[in-house]
């Protein structure tokens, strides 16, 4: 769980609203709030934070930024449509797994939550349906990842948090060799976390993946990893070279153009970071940076009786005013990726070439956004003069 940005996108349909009603949750108070401009669009937030989004007449409708990262990160991999096996960590409003049935008909998907409430939740209010395509288990990520068979999926999604961290036990090295042997050759982990300024998480975590992957990727937007603001960012591991072209195109051209980094820089990054790793047998409680669970190993207690209750709100609408400097930022930016990708072109290095066309994109999307409100000032002159 964390604070995402709301970025509009997919389709909405009419169809039927679910019946309202309260639900006890184990981890402070969970309410899901109904998207008063999409008839089938629901919020869940737990305490007071927004989770997930689910558009139940459109599952390809994809609300919060790094969810689309996810989604798009997916529809790069493999066959375009084919099925795919895929471990959800964390289950919320199950919006990815009803991506991956509506994209990838067929998948075998399942998905561990510790709180059978929260699944409750989702079967009465927002109408999960499991099916042998579909498993959920009420059972820790760790736990449940335990489980499963060596070389079985193509996918493990890691998006679980208590608050706004991600539970320690699911950050360690020995957690990611797991996931790794779960994996198949060349399948992909992906994780979802949220950090700020000066970055201490995603270093840490960039650092333990590269201790069990050779190939590491990380998609955020520019001004999260420059340390100007608090936000999401996607990494994604593997074995194998993963499509780093075709994701950073994909992410460039959304309402918050995103920027994709490959292993090179993620290498960079990790540098300032020390591998996770758990605490040895018999150890007393492990000071960790994520949270406040007492060891990485546990989970926190439970709520004493919250409550999730449903209401009605307008969907969040952001703006973002634009200067002088960002447009001479813009503008360099513009500059800086042409450079790199220019770079990448001549040394054959696709990750530089990815980045700089991620750039370019990012800056032109950014300087059409600067005509336009300028024209919208010009017409305001006239009409004040």
């Amino acid at each position: 769980m964390t604070t995402p940005r709301r970025a509009r996108g997919g389709r909405s349909r009419p169809g039927r609203g679910p019946t309202p009603g309260e639900y006890p949750l184990s981890a402070g108070t969970g309410e899901l709030s109904k998207d008063l401009d999409v008839p089938d669009g629901w919020m869940l937030s737990i305490d007071g934070v927004a989770s997930s989004y689910v558009d139940l007449a459109d599952p390809t409708r994809l609300e919060f930024e790094y969810v689309q990262w996810i989604g798009a990160l997916l529809d790069c991999l493999g066959e375009p449509g084919a099925p795919l096996d895929v471990a959800h960590l964390g289950g919320g409003a199950f919006t990815l797994p009803r991506y991956v049935a509506a994209t990838r008909p067929g998948s075998a998907q399942v998905a561990f939550e510790y709180d059978e409430r929260l699944v409750a939740l989702a079967r009465d209010v927002l109408g999960l349906r499991t099916s042998p395509r579909l498993r959920v288990r009420v059972v820790d990520a760790r736990a449940g990842l335990r489980k499963l068979p060596t070389d079985s999926q193509d996918v493990v999604i890691r998006d679980a948090f208590v608050g706004t961290d991600v539970p320690p036990h699911l950050t360690t090295e020995e957690f990611a060799r797991d996931v790794d042997r779960v994996l198949r050759r060349g399948g992909v982990y992906v994780l979802n976390l949220a950090d700020r300024p000066p970055l201490d998480r995603l270093r840490s975590e960039a650092a333990t993946l590269l201790a069990v992957f050779r190939h590491v990727l990380l998609v955020t937007e520019p001004a999260i990893l420059r340390g100007r603001r608090y936000g999401n960012l996607v990494l994604a591991a593997s074995a194998r070279p993963m499509p780093t072209l075709e994701l950073a195109r994909a992410v460039a051209h959304g309402v918050a153009p995103a920027r994709v980094s490959g292993t090179a820089r993620v290498t960079e990054l990790a540098r300032g970071g020390v591998s996770l790793r758990d605490p040895e047998p018999g150890a007393a409680a492990v000071v960790t940076p994520f949270g406040n669970a007492g060891s990485p190993l546990e989970m926190p207690p439970g709520g004493d009786d919250p409550t999730v209750g449903v209401r009605e709100v307008n969907a969040d609408r952001r703006r973002h005013p634009m200067g002088v400097g960002d447009k001479i930022e813009n503008k360099l930016d513009e500059a800086r990726g042409n450079v790199k990708e220019g770079v990448g072109d001549a040394t054959d290095n696709e990750s530089l070439q990815a980045e700089g066309q991620a750039d370019r994109a990012e800056a032109k999307t950014k300087q059409a956004g600067e005509h336009v409100k300028d024209a919208v000032r010009e017409v305001k002159d006239v009409f004040t003069k």
